[in-house]
């Protein structure tokens, strides 16, 4: 034994005899009074003031014992943490299991004869056995199950934690959408046991009639179901009596006749099994009560049935302007070119007032263009027609269809176009032709905008250019609906419509046409279930996982690892062409998130010594050791086969020569690229333990999967989204090459009469177009909703089996689980369970298990400063609309023909387009969203994308604002687009190549023009930044903030700097916390427990120097972990940097022997530091006064005495 050991036990053994010593002396004091005063009632009171101090003392010396106990057994073992007394072992088979280690057998004998030999220390069991069984109750959840077998002649164990991955039942790229249309395999919620008690008189109520008029039978109590605190409205299962105003308990007289209202409520007395029905009866005008059914005289549940259904929906798609050379049109008036225009004049709404007949209008029109046409251009042919089929036969260059509009808000003015969404050729048409309609007739420019957004859905008048290969609009010349337009209309506006399309006629035949996209949506299948393979992932060595990662074996896929911070280490894939990439998934922390799951061996242990009795810990350890935790592993997988045909024509002019030396279109290349990409997504799906049940609707857990003993199991069929999409799109021609050639041109006769060969000149034109069909099968799993169950009568049935009522002394115990760091943020649970298995009320009568809920999981590890990146994202996205209540968003065009919502939602290409249908929204331009479900989304998706940036990165070791800087590009052009290879390196590469982080990295200086002259932004960062070919001035200045973000963690368009840490400073989370507990009234107390604290209203310095660090998503700080201690800060386990006293900076942490705070300022000329403390009440109330630091205070210890500062990884 250490000195410092012997010290400590030397101090406790005092303080035991000390104490026992006072007891003596009270009562020899006592002795003394009998014997000179012989008064019968003074000895009574002496006797009772003896046995009180006694027992006082002994009750807190027990209780100091018992935390001694618990802390001494560490000390004993030589461990910080029970894990280290355990090592992975191999079973001989290449599987893995876990055992404790050789000397730990003789480690626990050691501990039993030290702490039993220890007055300062509470007893402990001398089985070695009893110890390790409650020391693997807790180890259960802190391992992975390895998947080996465990020999018999050991005591070697799996863990409670089994990884299964879930995968489309199909080969890498196959093209498939694998689905049969049916769910199965869902997770069911327990029914009670059909042998329970429901209580005799039950049936005898259900027979009773609302309004039905019963007699009171005896006098009876009129009783009252405690409200919860949880959930106002709603009992707790606690009955109790009614009073009056003079505290008298209400009482109903026999053959008192009441009214049956209907409602009546059962619960049943676990300690005495007994079953109450009470039945709530009218008594008279004024009052209402519940009276026991015994007194009075003359919801079944129905199984979830999950039904599956395919959907097939088709749908049109939003199209995106793609970059393509320029093609110089010709204009009107050369003779080279004859243009064929095809007009229409339509009445969709068959608009007709008093004064004005839109049919009759649109016809005038049609007719004053076509003569325009006609008698100014000797090049233009224009055809009439009256349906879609007739447009068709013409086969025109484009097609204009003529409209007029109206609406009944008699507001709305101006002239516009319409188009089919996707065809941004039309697009293009229609912008032009409403502007110069607008322009002649003096209206207003309402521009083009897509059927899907106007009228809200497809528009049968005008065809689609992937369809008919030339562009089509349909422009709408005012409204009838508008005083102002009908003044114009009438007002020589037939004439002013038609000079309106004439000029835009000219304008469009003389623009750039080139390089517009038409993309259509053929096809769409979605089917709401994915047939699936599940494999139960096997432990393999660190250096086996490499091995297989590195030779791209699709094995890794099937196995896990652990690393270095015993998180878990998996794989996924993606390929191109059939050359698969097998890369390393962001680690799984696994025992952060299922901390709150973890059955300490304290817990356990202060039972025990509560109780001397080793049968209920040893039972409820064995419980603990059953519990199933699945982590889900779902790859959610696109695969996409992608056909791009170019085609080529050539023209030659004069015309007579093209039949023998041009060509039409003939297709001249083909490129297919077939690629597969893996984003695997991890969710807790199933968590049964000793106390409470948490389960996804697709929890994958053994019972529901029936994996028994195999590895893998395929063809299941699970709740997912298998979408098939066939898309096709086409680009408008561009010019490849243009000039003069030499042609024969038949013979000519020389001037010696000889027959040769005549070349002429001619001009030539090769255009090119491109058609691309892309087949899309995407494979999305959807877990469902948690659902999470009290187990409380595990515990119930236990403590009552083994007569604990007559063994435990609660308030002692509850006492002991508060000091203790493990245990304190179960003591509330802990009163729940005795409450339920006694009915004597320890003030917890309820208990809301949803403080077990787990979110759904991210691996996302850059989450610091999220909100503010949000607020910058925001500045660039935009969105389209709120309604007059705020609560949605309105859909709206991003510009490029897509549907969008909230701020940069895309709906049909974010992959969420099943979401937003499944839940009965409208997705076409113009239609409200709610705002939450918007919101979430997007969430969802910057978080998807995140995760994607730190998956292409991993390695790099980017800052919080280097990650946001791409999420940003991300977010704009995806992940793909925002990483992929430019100028012949991806990001990464460009990143290796060109930027040095200690010479390149400036945070926090103010942004220069000499920062974009960088090569990582010159060659790389600074695109894309062009859509249709064309540059766009808004994707520059995109790019520009998003390389000042990279560089210096600048916000630039909301002026604010990212906070360089990933969890917002520690400073401004000290401020935060501070201020939240000054502001509700906290006190000082040291209490221990877990953080945050909102249970009550005590803090002391070490639980909120921990709560700033939880906050700060400090690594290996997290909500609900026990506090640390000021001694464990002085240990400095997770290695932070020292620093001394004179390179101390706001931050950082300085340690005192029993004290811990943070640093708010370090001045030098003084011998303290100023802090953020609440180490007692005065500085828990500072507001930092005219410090010009908020919510800080002075140290009062002098910087000398410090025992070490601490800088934390920021």
């Amino acid at each position: 034994m250490g000195l410092l050991q012997r010290i400590k036990q030397s101090e406790a053994n005092k303080t035991r005899k000390k104490a026992m010593k006072m007891v003596k002396r009270v009562q020899l004091f006592v002795k003394g009074v009998f014997a000179a005063v012989k008064i019968l009632p003074i000895m009574t009171a002496a006797v009772v003031v003896t046995t009180t101090l006694g027992t006082v003392i002994s009750f807190i010396t027990d209780i100091s014992a018992s935390d001694g106990t618990a802390k001494k057994t560490y000390e004993a073992l030589e461990v910080q943490d029970l894990s280290e007394l355990v090592e992975i072992k191999e079973d001989g088979n290449d599987g893995y299991y876990i055992d404790f280690k050789e000397d730990a057998t003789e480690k626990l004998k050691s501990l039993t004869k030290t702490i039993n030999k220890d007055v300062g220390s509470h007893n402990v069991p001398k089985d070695e056995e009893f110890l390790k069984e409650m020391i693997k109750a807790e180890l259960i959840t802190k391992f992975p199950n390895l998947g080996g077998t465990v020999p018999e002649d050991s005591e070697g164990f799996q863990g409670a934690v089994d990884l299964r991955r879930i995968s489309p039942d199909k080969e890498i790229e196959e093209l498939t959408q694998a689905s049969n249309g049916e769910t199965a395999n869902i997770e069911q919620e327990e029914t009670n046991d059909p042998n329970e008690d429901i209580g005799a008189y039950e049936d005898i109520v259900k027979g009773w009639k609302t309004g039905q008029e019963l007699v009171v039978t005896k006098k009876a109590y009129a009783y009252e179901q405690q409200e919860s605190t949880l959930n106002p409205g709603q009992g707790t299962g606690n009955w109790k009596n009614v009073y009056d105003s003079k505290e008298n308990k209400v009482e109903i007289d026999k053959d008192t006749k009441v009214t049956y209202t209907g409602k009546y409520e059962t619960n049943t007395n676990q300690s005495t099994k007994l079953t109450s029905t009470y039945v709530q009866v009218k008594i008279d005008e004024e009052r209402t009560y519940f009276l026991k059914a015994q007194y009075l005289s003359t919801e079944s549940k129905k199984d979830n049935e999950s039904e599956a259904r395919s959907i097939t929906r088709t749908v049109e798609k939003t199209a995106k302007v793609t970059s393509r050379a320029k093609e110089e049109k010709e204009t009107l008036g050369s003779s080279s070119k004859t243009y064929k225009i095809a007009l229409r004049a339509v009445a969709g709404d068959g608009i007709e007032t008093e004064e004005l007949n839109e049919k009759e209008l649109a016809e005038k029109v049609l007719n004053k263009l076509k003569k325009s046409l006609e008698d100014k251009y000797s090049n233009v042919e224009v055809s009439e027609a009256d349906t879609r089929k007739e447009i068709r036969e013409i086969d025109p260059d484009f097609a204009i269809v003529i409209n007029f509009n109206i609406d009944t808000d008699k507001s709305k003015s101006g002239v516009d176009a319409i188009y089919r969404d996707g065809d941004e050729p039309s697009h293009q048409l229609g912008d032009i032709l409403s502007a110069n309609v607008a322009k002649s007739m003096g209206l207003t420019d309402l521009y083009a905008g897509s059927d899907l957004e106007r009228i809200k859905s497809d528009l049968t008048a005008i065809d689609h250019f992937v369809t008919t290969e030339y562009p089509t609009a349909l422009v709408r010349g005012g409204y009838f609906s508008s005083d102002n337009d009908v003044k114009i209309i009438k007002d020589n506006g037939v004439n002013k419509y038609a000079e309106g399309l004439l000029n835009g006629i000219e304008e469009y035949v003389k623009s750039d046409k080139s390089g517009y996209e038409a993309k259509k949506e053929q096809e769409k299948t979605a089917k709401d279930s994915i047939k699936s393979k599940v494999v139960k992932m096997k432990y393999v060595t660190p250096d086996k996982f490499k091995e297989y990662v590195e030779s791209n074996s699709q094995e890794a896929l099937k196995v896990y690892t652990l690393n270095d911070q015993f998180q878990i280490q998996t794989a996924t894939w993606s390929s191109e062409n059939g050359d698969i990439k097998i890369s390393e998934n962001t680690a799984i922390d696994f025992r952060t998130a299922l901390q709150k799951y973890i059955m300490p061996y304290e817990y356990l242990l202060f039972f025990y010594t509560d109780s001397d009795y080793e049968d209920f810990s040893l039972e409820l350890a064995k419980t603990a050791q059953e519990a199933e935790i699945v982590i889900a592993l779902q790859d959610n997988v696109e695969t996409k086969k992608t056909v791009v045909t170019t085609n080529e024509k050539k023209t030659i002019t004069p015309k007579k020569y093209n039949s023998e030396y041009g060509y039409g279109w003939k297709e001249t290349n083909t490129e297919t690229t077939t690629t597969e990409t893996c984003s695997t997504k991890v969710e807790y799906t199933y968590i049964n333990t000793w106390c409470v049940k948490l389960y996804k609707e697709s929890s994958y857990s053994s019972k529901i999967l029936n994996m028994g003993d195999k590895d893998e199991i395929d063809g299941i069929d699970l709740k997912g989204t298998a979408t098939y999409t066939k898309q096709t799109s086409e680009t408008t021609a561009a010019t490849k090459d243009e000039g003069e050639i030499q042609v024969a041109d038949g013979l000519q006769t020389t001037p010696n009469g000889n027959d040769t060969i005549k070349y002429v000149k001619v001009k030539y034109k090769t255009q090119e177009k491109t058609e691309t069909d892309i087949d899309t099968y995407n494979h999305n799993y959807d877990t469902g909703e948690t659902k999470i169950e009290g187990k409380e009568n595990v515990f119930v049935d236990l403590y009552q089996e083994k007569k604990m009522k007559n063994r435990i002394r609660p308030k002692w115990l509850f006492k002991i689980l508060e000091k203790n760091e493990k245990t304190s943020n179960m003591v509330d649970l802990t009163k729940y369970l005795i409450y339920k298995a006694t009915s004597i009320d320890y003030g917890v009568v309820e208990y809301d298990f949803n403080i077990f809920n787990l979110d759904t999981f991210s691996d996302a590890t850059a989450t610091g400063d999220l909100a503010t990146f949000k607020e910058y994202l925001h500045q660039w996205e935009g969105h389209e609309g709120i309604s007059a209540d705020g609560t949605k968003y309105r859909v709206g065009d991003d510009g490029a023909g897509h549907p969008t919502v909230g701020y940069g939602v895309d709906i049909y290409n974010s992959g969420y387009l099943d979401r937003f249908l499944a839940a009965g929204y409208d997705v076409s331009m113009g239609a409200y969203i709610d705002k939450d479900f918007v919101d979430t989304i997007e969430d969802e998706e910057i978080q998807s994308k995140l995760q994607g940036i730190e998956k292409e990165t991993a390695g790099l070791n980017l800052t919080i604002y280097q990650k946001y800087a791409l999420l940003s590009r991300a977010y704009n052009c995806g992940t793909a687009g925002a990483l992929k290879s430019r100028n012949g390196k991806t990001f990464v590469q460009a990143y290796n190549a060109y930027w040095n982080q200690e010479r390149d990295d400036e945070y926090k200086v103010t942004p220069n023009e000499g920062m974009y002259s960088h090569s990582l932004f010159t060659t790389y960062m600074n695109k894309p930044d062009t859509s249709g070919g064309k540059t766009l001035n808004g994707l520059v200045k995109r790019r520009r903030s998003e390389w000042i973000l990279f560089k210096t963690g600048y916000y630039d368009n909301i002026d604010k700097w990212c906070s360089e840490s990933e969890g917002g400073s520690i400073v401004e989370k000290a401020i935060e916390v501070h201020n939240y507990l000054r502001s509700n009234g906290y006190h000082y107390a040291q209490t221990g427990g877990a953080v945050p604290r909102t249970s009550s209203k005590a803090i002391d310095c070490s639980s909120y120097v921990t709560w700033v660090l939880v906050e700060a998503n400090v690594s290996g700080f997290t909500s609900g972990m026990a506090q640390w201690t000021s001694a464990k800060f002085a240990t400095n386990p997770l290695g932070w940097q020292e620093v001394s006293a004179n390179d101390a900076q706001p931050g950082d942490i300085v340690v005192y022997s029993g004290h811990v705070e943070i640093i708010a300022k370090n001045d030098p000329s003084s011998t303290q530091f100023r802090v953020y403390n609440c180490g007692s009440n005065n500085s828990i109330n500072a507001d930092g006064g005219n410090s010009g630091l908020p919510e800080s205070s002075n140290s009062g210890r002098n910087k000398s005495t410090a025992v070490k500062i601490l800088r934390v990884p920021q």
